[in-house]
């Protein structure tokens, strides 16, 4: 016991601060903006896509992975809020609110990097091969199958794995948390790798089925969100994957009695 505390009364660990509405209020504002910076930019975006593919000009890359990184904001910010809310808490605790807000920041940055860098690479091959536009008759098995191992995944340990760690955000950063910027940036970078781990599958169902049509895009971000803070998210994980399964095998068999060419 402490020897500042009262004879008789139990001594509390320090609370975590309450919800700061600032940061609610500016992520809500950053995804705001993304999403009307995608919505305006989709067919600049589509371009700066394809261009990728014939080599295109360092600007032009520079400006693809620029849109990329608003589009991962857009889509995956608001999943990874509570780890992010969960970390300014910890770090006011530990070293005072003016590092928490700099170094949330940092973690946030580091969060989008491993999305954005993996969804600028991920789009320029499947473009390459000709597995992004809508496909229709025998063409569907190549949507048809992604979508069914993503629906199989769901149930996969590793999928539990690591969808435990992103809906467990107190018990994430007990192992992972880092003082410094350069602490909370490296671990948002595997809080990241996390819900790579979690959501990729998903996420590429959504690049080939999707099309990457912007509605498909909500749906996604919805679906992920959902995983990650409702109070069923293994349920509604569970629900993914029957549901990812029976629009598999239902796409298969469309391209199966599909007449040929």
């Amino acid at each position: 016991m402490s020897p500042d505390a009262p004879a008789g009364h139990p001594i509390h660990p320090p609370r975590i601060p309450r919800i700061a509405w600032p940061l609610i209020a500016a992520a809500a504002v950053i995804v705001a903006g993304a999403w009307a910076v995608t919505i305006a930019s989709m067919d600049t975006f589509n371009a700066l896509l394809m261009s990728q593919m014939g080599g295109g000009s360092p600007g032009n890359a520079l400006a693809f992975i620029a849109l990329t990184g608003v589009m991962m904001a857009a889509m995956m910010l608001p999943s990874a809020l509570p780890m992010i809310e969960a970390h300014r808490g910890i770090v006011t605790l530990d070293r005072g609110p003016r590092a928490a807000s700099v170094e949330s920041v940092a973690f946030g940055v580091g969060y989008l990097a491993v999305w954005t860098a993996t969804t600028a690479l991920a789009l320029p091959v499947l473009a390459a091969v000709g597995a992004l536009p809508p496909m229709g008759g025998a063409a569907l098995f190549v949507p048809a199958a992604v979508v069914l191992a993503a629906g199989i995944y769901q149930f996969t340990s590793w999928k539990r794995f690591c969808l435990r760690h992103c809906r467990a955000p107190v018990d994430y950063l007990a192992t992972h948390y880092r003082k410094g910027r350069a602490g909370a940036l490296r671990a948002g970078l595997e809080h990241g790798g996390y819900c790579l781990g979690c959501c990729w599958l998903l996420m590429l169902v959504w690049f080939v089925a999707g099309a990457m049509g912007l509605v498909w895009m909500g749906v996604f971000a919805a679906l992920i969100l959902a995983e990650k803070v409702s109070s069923r998210g293994e349920v509604v994980s569970r629900g993914i994957g029957v549901a990812a399964i029976a629009a598999g095998l239902l796409m298969m068999a469309l391209g199966a009695s599909a007449p040929s060419m």
